[in-house]
C-alpha cells in the first residue's frame, strides 16, 4: 500500500513524499509488516 504527496513549490521545483506499507508473508516465520518513507526534490532547469 502507498501514499504519495507532491508539493509544487513553483513550475520549476517540487518535493515528493512517499509512504510505502509492507506486508511480509512469511511460511516458516510469522508474517509482518515493513514500512518505507521516501523524500525526493526534483528541479527542472
Amino acid at each position: 500500500m502507498t501514499l504519495g504527496v507532491n508539493w509544487y513549490l513553483n513550475n520549476y521545483a517540487k518535493i515528493q513524499f512517499n509512504d510505502i506499507r509492507v506486508f511480509l508473508d512469511s511460511p516458516t516465520h510469522r508474517d509482518s509488516t515493513c514500512d518505507i518513507f521516501g523524500l525526493r526534490a526534483q528541479l527542472l532547469f
